[in-house]
């Protein structure tokens, strides 16, 4: 059987230091499938070259960027509302890296991670904290920095209200953590597992979080709050990653993001009112 074809060693982390465990793994009575690339000493995906590349995640976040952005030029002459062109240029951000991820990257995750959604893991203490401080410290910062004008969507009465929290709440974090956390952060994560104790992943993908808004300046958005915009975002990023990192957990990281956003938007309400 060529190298190549041989199939990975199904021995777990905890059996090189146990030798009747190891023997069973051999003998293939119990062991249990693993992430290949997190095998010690075996051929790793990665090596063998299956494993989505650097390459790969760069071009499936560039293509959904691409396409938001296309979308949204599009709409916003046409839009009754900014906030369903909103709505619109997430679609993309959803729906591409959640579809390569099936085809490109659910077969490396295993058995260990059934599902993106995460709750299976460790991390509610985690979760909450972090939770409480961005909540508080957005809605705080919406509070005190409250502007005289009240922006197009406060003005624009109950229905543009309603909708935007509704994007804010829901749609942002479900859309952008897909982008972010599985399109970018998990593969890379997993391809850098042995790369010391700097979390490279987590870095880039806040970088990642934080460049995706610089396109709203194509959509209209000034380019000193659009600047302004991404770093925030990049923080957030470092924030909302340090959860993932840990826990690899999705949607708990779409809540984190959603309940900091819904804070900066109530805030506003009640600034302006």
């Amino acid at each position: 059987m060529a190298e190549r074809d041989r199939p990975f060693p199904q021995t777990v982390e905890g059996d090189r230091g146990d030798p009747a465990r190891a023997a069973g793994s051999r003998s293939g009575i119990t062991s249990r499938p693993l992430n290949p690339s997190q095998v010690p000493g075996s051929p790793s995906a990665i090596e063998l070259g299956a494993f989505p590349s650097l390459l790969e995640v760069l071009a499936v976040y560039v293509v959904a960027l691409t396409v938001s952005v296309l979308v949204g030029i599009w709409l916003v002459p046409v839009a009754p509302l900014r906030v369903l062109v909103s709505c619109a240029t997430h679609i993309p951000m959803l729906l591409i890296p959640l579809l390569w991820c099936r085809i490109r990257l659910r077969p490396f995750l295993g058995p260990e991670q059934p599902s993106l959604l995460g709750w299976h893991r460790q991390g509610t203490t985690v979760f909450v904290v972090i939770a409480v401080v961005l909540v508080t410290l957005n809605l705080a910062d919406e509070l005190l920095t409250a502007s005289a004008a009240a922006p197009e969507w406060v003005r624009g009465g109950v229905l543009s209200i309603a909708l935007t929290l509704v994007f804010q709440g829901v749609v942002v974090g479900l859309a952008e953590e897909m982008l972010i956390r599985v399109g970018v952060h998990l593969p890379l994560k997993r391809r850098w597992v042995d790369r010391g104790p700097v979390p490279w992943a987590l870095i880039v993908a806040a970088l990642a979080f934080g460049i995706m808004h610089l396109p709203n300046i194509l959509l209209g958005q000034p380019l000193g709050p659009a600047i302004a915009q991404a770093g925030v975002a990049t923080v957030l990023g470092l924030v909302i990653g340090y959860y993932f990192q840990k826990t690899e957990n999705y949607l708990g990281s779409a809540l984190l993001h959603g309940a900091f956003n819904t804070a900066g938007a109530i805030g506003i309400l009640l600034g302006n009112h």
